[in-house]
């Protein structure tokens, strides 16, 4: 099992892709996350789903090039593993960027 699974990383833009946070095995502190990580992205996709198109549209952007840096900068680390889970180092920044957005 590599040290920086990605997998999960679909569910910052796919809120099917979310359910996969619920199940794993991956770290215990991994473990610990990922229902919380699945939580807020429920949270926001309900707040998204309540502003202006624009906004939303705008938001849904940002969240997608957030994900699309995240898997490019894990395919530069060679302790990546696509098979594992999510990605330990990217979720506390990206549940940051979401909020913060």
């Amino acid at each position: 099992m590599g040290y920086y699974p990605c997998t999960h990383l679909a569910a910052l833009t796919d809120p099917a892709a979310g359910t996969a946070l619920l199940g794993g095995a991956h770290s215990l502190w991994y473990e610990y996350v990922c229902p919380r990580f699945h939580q807020a992205l429920a949270d926001l996709d309900s707040a998204v789903a309540a502003l202006p198109g624009t906004a939303s549209r705008a938001i849904r952007s940002e969240l997608e090039a957030g994900k699309n840096g995240s898997r490019a900068g894990l395919a530069d680390f060679p302790g990546t593993s696509s098979e594992a889970g999510a990605v330990r180092a990217g979720t506390a920044m990206v549940v940051t960027e979401r909020y913060d957005s």
